[in-house]
């Protein structure tokens, strides 16, 4: 079993692909192309953090489909997901002697942090400051645009510093 991460993947929102500048005609594209690049990845009981933001409205199709063992973290647009599933606002991932923060935003942390912090929440809007890896701010950007919208398996992104 392997651990994957993503976030952002807005599926049923039409915006997104004109925001985003994502490679889809329509959110019929959008949403296909997202399911199949993520049951393509996450097989089993592959576990996926999935840093916020799945879709809108109904989400229970979408946990039907997606494969895995799905732990979210809440991002700012997941009002309708509340309602079907707890979310932690953020979360410390113990993996090989090292804490890893997981939040939905960098700037949703509440405290101090001098570790890693991966999240999602900028896409591909600012790609200086939030690039895949920022050495120098100890961050990681798991955005669905940024992973050219497949799940990354953690130690492959880990590996990326």
């Amino acid at each position: 079993m392997s651990i994957f991460l993503i976030g952002d993947l807005h599926l049923n929102h039409t915006n997104i692909i004109k925001y985003c500048k994502r490679p889809f005609k329509s959110i019929g594209e959008m949403n296909r192309t997202l399911v199949e690049r993520w049951n393509s990845t996450v097989v089993g009981q592959d576990t996926v953090y999935f840093l916020g933001d799945l879709c809108f409205g109904d989400p229970q199709p979408w946990l039907d489909t997606l494969n895995g063992d799905i732990r979210f973290i809440r991002g700012n647009h997941d009002k309708e997901l509340c309602k079907v599933r707890q979310l932690r606002e953020t979360y410390v991932l113990e993996h090989n002697l090292e804490s890893l923060m997981l939040v939905h935003a960098v700037e949703y942390l509440k405290g101090p942090w001098n570790g890693w912090i991966i999240h999602g929440h900028h896409h591909n809007n600012q790609p200086k400051e939030f690039p895949l890896v920022n050495r120098a701010k100890k961050t990681m950007n798991v955005s669905a645009e940024i992973l050219n919208y497949y799940p990354i398996e953690l130690d492959e992104l880990l590996g990326k510093r």
